[in-house]
């Protein structure tokens, strides 16, 4: 096949196409995104990418009928799209932004639009764009839309060693920090009523999990519930992160795609269909977002969790693949700078390509059913094991096996859990009964994270470079196209998405 036919069978199929036209978005919002702050250069590029915009309408007019020159046309307008979407989101100067109050003393009022945690709250100034951290002490206790009058020498976030520390807080909105200050408090509220109401609901609910558990029992309940991990002791936690299993206690793609996956496998086995068991999975991870407030990072999860077990439903895979970098690339539109700073991101993609991708390889592998729950999970653990050694510097050897002893349990806990909390809520001994059902099993699931977490071989740092982690993951490209090719040859169609298009 020479270039000509080669690009003909590109342009020529929409599937690929999609790929492609996904791919000069984001490669625009990448490259551009890796800019400084530089106010006259970021004016600069607006002025030429606007010129070349108009170009490029002019180019797609001229070439409308022409099948090569459309496609072109088409992916260097979408180049342009992603690249001013970049700079969108860059602080350009305005007196309108809280970047031009950086260095100064002053006195702004606005709300609190996020609780970070205690003593960190993020603040939307009246009148300015862009987000402010403020560090406070940790007493008084503020909430979600409480209305302030804040006094404080702004400063700019700045890089922390090799953290983009800068580049993370303007991922979410944030164009200048705020230590110390003086608040006072103000009437009224600022924020979102439905919102706040989730709140007030999620803060319900756990007030009742701490009368239904002892600790750490209630701390673990409220992290398999909606994500809440504070209250556990710090050397369980520790433990957590050394056994590879923070994915069932945290938010984020990874362990919403993991626990999706131990949910979908519960239900089957407790009898529901295939079918009955997707849906049931679809509305347990609506409700867990509604628990979790419906932040950006529960947001993201969950779309990402809605391709895999669309994937599952229809049993599509080029098809879902497809869906998968849509929904990659919707996000990107909403945050341009998640592609390089914003790890969780990262990981949530690679961690719904390895359950949906690299589990089924696995299953292929060992002979058992692609719904297998410890290969859907070893193909999340996989697929992040680069990532993570590259931009933390330290595994767990025992992921696997501590996954393999706990993650049969936690579909059952969950629902045991939540049906406990829904009972309590009504009438607290009828939800005592579930919640010590539950109670054996979050006392087994400590146990084990205790003893693995204990072991002195259980985490270990290890660092790649990224070269060595590109060709990590040039390796499992690799790994997951060779089968499907081979199955292809013997005439039965393929499911990967690196081997067909």
């Amino acid at each position: 096949m020479n270039l000509k036919e080669g690009a003909e069978k590109i342009y020529n199929s929409k599937s690929r196409s999609f790929l492609i036209y996904c791919g000069f978005f984001i490669l625009g919002v990448g490259i551009f995104s890796l800019l400084e702050n530089d106010v006259s250069l970021i004016i600069s590029l607006k002025k030429i990418l606007f010129i070349f915009f108009l170009i490029v309408i002019f180019l797609l007019t001229l070439f409308f009928k022409n099948n090569a020159g459309r496609f072109g046309a088409i992916c260097l307008l979408l180049f342009c799209l992603g690249s001013w979407r970049a700079l969108s989101v860059l602080p350009s100067g305005n007196l309108s932004e809280i970047t031009s109050l950086i260095g100064r003393q002053f006195t702004v009022e606005g709300a609190v639009v996020e609780v970070d945690k205690s003593g960190r709250y993020f603040f939307k100034a009246d009148n300015y764009h862009g987000r402010i951290l403020v560090a406070y002490n940790l007493y008084p206790i503020y909430h979600y839309g409480d209305r302030w009058r804040l006094n404080c020498q702004f400063s700019a976030p700045e890089p922390y060693n090799d953290f983009r520390y800068d580049k993370y807080l303007l991922n979410k909105g944030v164009y200048a920090i705020c230590k110390l200050p003086d608040v006072a408090l103000l009437s009224g509220f600022g924020g979102n009523k439905i919102k706040a109401g989730v709140f007030s609901l999620k803060e319900l609910v756990g007030e009742k999990i701490k009368l239904l558990w002892p600790e750490p029992e209630a701390g673990l309940m409220a992290g398999l519930l909606y994500g809440e991990k504070s209250a556990l002791p710090a050397e369980l936690l520790n433990n957590f992160n050394r056994t590879g299993l923070t994915h069932i206690i945290a938010v984020s793609g990874y362990n919403t795609s993991v626990i999706v996956v131990a949910v979908l496998a519960g239900l089957i086995f407790v009898g529901f269909w295939r079918r009955q068991a997707i849906w049931l999975s679809a509305i347990i991870l609506f409700i867990f977002v509604i628990f979790t407030g419906a932040t950006a990072s529960v947001t993201r999860a969950a779309l990402l969790a809605v391709v895999g077990l669309t994937a599952q439903l229809f049993g599509r895979p080029n098809r879902s693949f497809n869906a998968l970098v849509l929904a990659a690339t919707i996000m990107v539109a909403f945050k341009p700078l998640v592609i390089f700073y914003d790890a969780g991101f990262q990981l949530s993609f690679l961690a719904v390509v390895g359950v949906m991708y690299l589990g089924p390889s696995l299953a292929e592998i060992f002979k058992v059913s692609e719904d297998n729950i410890l290969c859907a999970t070893m193909g999340a653990i996989i697929l992040t094991l680069p990532l993570l050694a590259y931009q933390f510097g330290k595994v767990s050897l025992v992921a696997p096996l501590s996954n393999l002893l706990i993650l049969w349990v936690i579909p059952f806990l969950m629902l045991s859990g939540f049906v406990a909390t829904v009972f309590g809520l009504i009438f607290l001994p009828l939800g005592q009964i579930f919640a010590f059902i539950a109670h054996l099993g979050l006392k087994y699931v400590i146990l084990i994270v205790n003893w693995l977490g204990g072991l002195w071989f259980a985490s270990r740092e290890i660092s790649l470079s990224i070269y060595l982690m590109i060709l990590a993951y040039i390796l499992i490209i690799l790994f997951l196209s060779f089968p499907r090719k081979r199955e292809s040859s013997g005439g039965q169609s393929s499911g990967s998405p690196f081997s067909r298009g």
